[in-house]
């Protein structure tokens, strides 16, 4: 809530450039949390890795489900900064 205040202060413009580099950043980190991951659950189906309950299911299709959600979240970054780019480009034009 104190940062809303703080950036609710600052001009449109401002805004949008903290904006946009706060998405870049997000996307660099996030995806090499991606990369990380999709790494990890391919070494859990090359080794066949299971849980420890009696079930004794397969991790990797975890993994792979969160590297999916991971790779979503990304397009939705780049979306919005895309977004905010054109909004940039539109508002300098007029």
């Amino acid at each position: 809530v104190r940062v809303e205040i703080i950036v609710d202060r600052l001009s449109k413009s401002v805004q949008r450039i903290l904006q946009l580099i706060s998405n870049v950043i997000g996307i660099v980190v996030i995806a090499a949390l991606g990369v990380t991951n999709f790494q990890k659950g391919l070494d859990m189906f090359e080794r066949d890795i299971r849980s420890v309950s009696l079930l004794e299911y397969p991790l990797a299709p975890a993994y792979m489900i969160i590297t999916v959600g991971i790779a979503m979240l990304i397009i939705r970054l780049l979306f919005e900064t895309l977004t905010i780019l054109l909004e940039m480009k539109g508002s300098k034009s007029h």
